[in-house]
């Protein structure tokens, strides 16, 4: 389970207007399967997936005001109402924010909206879904408005590319109490300084000075350290 750092979805909106709709997404899940077949049984997914807090907000400041007109028969489009009442109707909140699955099943067929899956809002920001076949990876996207089948996928793919190209630094530190004692860290570029913080309280320091941002693609790096290493 990967998540997904909600300033990634930020600047893909920014660099991508087609991409406004998108509210959040779950976590990226990777599956593996020993067999390639549909299920015998479907399996229940639940994931976090939050809805639009500003929309939410909104409807909270507004709960009072509707709780008084409870009473008027006209009034037909209280959310609350209708949660409380047997009709199967999903809130009005809810429908204006639908819930997409984009899977990956394979190589050769990539990323495919699963347009027949009905994804459930639950309590809390979590939605659940039905998964009845085997998918090496997939995600729920909720959306504030209807986007196009192909600009959703680009959108994963887009996505997906992001999360494994992050900006980092290597940061070597040495103890202040055992000179030949050192610890070597890779470090996202934007946490660095919270890093070297917690670095400073284990009695790590430097110099030398924390290396330039370069792109990390994968989740391994390997080092060579060559000739003497020493701070000036």
């Amino acid at each position: 389970v990967q998540p997904i750092d909600q300033s990634i979805l930020s600047i893909l909106r920014t660099k991508h207007d087609v991409y406004h709709s998108v509210v959040s997404t779950s976590p990226l899940v990777h599956l593996e399967h020993s067999s390639s077949l549909p299920f015998n049984r479907s399996v229940t997914v639940v994931l976090p997936c939050p809805p639009n807090q500003e929309k939410r907000r909104e409807g909270m400041e507004t709960d009072p005001g509707r709780a008084t007109s409870a009473s008027v028969p006209r009034v037909t489009s209280i959310h609350y109402f209708r949660g409380l009442s047997a009709s199967p109707r999903k809130p009005r909140e809810n429908l204006k924010e639908p819930l997409k699955v984009v899977g990956y099943r394979n190589s050769e067929e990539g990323w495919v909206l699963l347009d027949d899956t009905a994804v459930r809002n639950a309590s809390n920001g979590l939605v659940s879904f039905e998964l009845d076949e085997p998918l090496e990876r997939f995600i729920i996207v909720r959306l504030s408005s209807a986007m196009d089948n192909t600009h959703l996928v680009q959108f994963i793919q887009n996505l997906e590319n992001s999360i494994h190209n992050i900006m980092v630094k290597v940061v070597l530190c040495q103890n202040k109490e055992d000179c030949y004692k050192i610890t070597v860290l890779l470090v996202p570029s934007k946490e660095l300084n919270v890093e070297l913080q917690c670095l400073h309280e284990e009695g790590y320091s430097g110099p030398p000075e924390p290396s330039k941002p370069f792109k990390m693609r994968g989740e391994q790096i390997y080092f060579r350290f060559s000739g003497n290493i020493f701070a000036s």
